[in-house]
């Protein structure tokens, strides 16, 4: 995957695609397919707090038998905050 991410103290935006194989089946009485396509996903994260946060992601999967799109609300936690941490151990 190629990909990108760039960061502030309150946004974090990523952006990647990649190839992807996907299996699946279209009907009940068809045979199952494995197809390869692309995955991209571009994704934005408001974080109030350091460590806490909130996104939304437009993701998509474009291939030959099932491509397929959409749009993810993400809830964002992270322990990169070492500040506190840190004063406790001096």
């Amino acid at each position: 995957s190629i990909g990108k991410k760039l960061e502030s103290v309150k946004m974090t935006y990523i952006g990647y695609a990649g190839p992807s194989m996907m299996t699946g089946r279209n009907y009940k009485d068809k045979p199952a397919y494995t197809t390869a396509g692309l995955n991209m996903q571009l994704q934005a994260i408001y974080k109030p707090v350091f460590d806490l946060g909130v996104g939304l992601c437009l993701y998509g999967n474009l291939n030959a038998q099932y491509s397929s799109a959409g749009i993810r609300l993400s809830l964002f936690f992270s322990n990169a905050y070492k500040g506190k941490v840190n004063e406790y151990l001096k």
